[in-house]
């Protein structure tokens, strides 16, 4: 027995549901996968704005974004592209929504498709019943069927998410780039971009024991945003406001006897600095190498220092040795002027 076929208009009918279905579900994947996107990057750009984002946290944000997408990339091509729907499914998805055809359509998209019908069977009622079914379903529009309640949500959400992000473009560019780049690669050294620039807080400082210290510090010449007032806090105390009076000002921090945490903090400016005091070296030793004026014709005689002074014949040349209680990183020398030479220092040693 030959083949049965649909006629042209339900066929047609069919073919146009598959083809805005897939699109709908396409545009639906597409939409959502850049909502997540999107706020998996929104995250990061105001964290950012309040403290420097961790490399785990980044990470954390760029999976999130990352791996949805490929979810909801693989599930669109597999079954959007690759594992189409044929006419039975979509019967059965028309007739979920249009309940009076009940199980007809599908009916007969299993004739037409059956190679095998028995010689039992007329050729001619099953023709005649798919004729009757292709009438009924001309008045019947199958792309009702489709659910846009998906695509609107996710519509409504690109929308403004995609606003959010095109206003912090225009107005935050750098703050958005660099945002951007730690999204993208959580592992770089990318550091953290902030509207208030401070200029002269350093990472960590080394101050002595016990005693008060003062940390100099000012707006940059390039901050974005000029802050009236600058926080701080070490340790347990309490926090501390200390006005920007011409874009500089002193933070005094009391006396401290262990390492602690000094934060210090403006706008979306936040930086620790590691607080290590240490007790003042010891000199031990300290002695002159003088040498006398060529008219006594003595030789250079080394001279050992107790005081804060010592006494040597005018016209005389000298250098100061010294040594202290530990090893040296620097050394310098003071004169009456106030100008300072720095001292070349070999362990715990120094010379002028």
């Amino acid at each position: 027995m030959d083949n049965l076929t649909l006629p042209e208009s339900l066929s047609s009918q069919l073919k146009e549901f598959q083809r805005k279905l897939r699109a709908v579900e396409s545009v639906t994947a597409a939409a959502s996968a850049f909502c997540i996107m999107a706020v998996a990057f929104a995250l990061l750009y105001f964290s950012d704005r309040i403290w420097d984002t961790p490399v785990i946290i980044r990470l954390s944000l760029l999976l999130c974004g990352a791996i949805p997408v490929l979810y909801l990339v693989y599930y669109a091509v597999n079954h959007v592209v690759l594992k189409r729907r044929d006419f039975k499914a979509l019967s059965v998805l028309v007739q979920k929504h249009h309940r009076k055809l009940g199980d007809s359509l599908l009916g007969v998209v299993e004739l037409s498709e059956n190679s095998e019908l028995s010689e039992n069977v007329s050729k001619e009622l099953c023709s005649a019943a798919i004729t009757n079914i292709a009438e009924k379903t001309k008045s019947i529009d199958f792309c009702e069927a489709i659910s846009r309640k998906s695509l609107k949500r996710f519509s409504v959400w690109s929308i403004a998410l995609a606003s959010t992000l095109l206003c912090l473009v225009l107005f935050t560019g750098p703050a958005f780039r660099n945002a951007l780049s730690r999204w993208l690669n959580p592992f770089s050294s990318v550091e953290r971009f902030t509207f208030v620039k401070i200029e002269g807080i350093p990472g960590k400082i080394t101050v002595p024991h016990g005693e008060e210290f003062e940390i100099k510090c000012r707006l940059a010449a390039d901050s974005t945003v000029r802050p009236q007032h600058i926080k701080y806090k070490v340790g347990m105390e309490q926090v501390r406001t200390v006005p920007l009076s011409k874009d500089t000002t002193v933070l005094k921090v009391s006396g401290q006897t262990k390492p602690v945490i000094l934060e210090v903090w403006a706008g979306d400016f936040r930086n620790d600095v590691k607080v290590f005091p240490v007790h003042r070296p010891v000199l031990l030793n300290l002695e002159a190498d003088v040498k006398l004026p060529d008219y006594t014709g003595r030789p250079s005689t080394k001279i050992k220092i107790s005081g804060k002074t010592f006494n040597i014949l005018e016209g005389s040349k000298y250098c100061l040795e010294g040594k202290i209680d530990r090893d040296l990183e620097s050394a310098n020398l003071a004169d009456a002027s106030g100008k300072i030479t720095i001292l070349p220092v070999r362990g715990a040693s120094f010379s002028t």
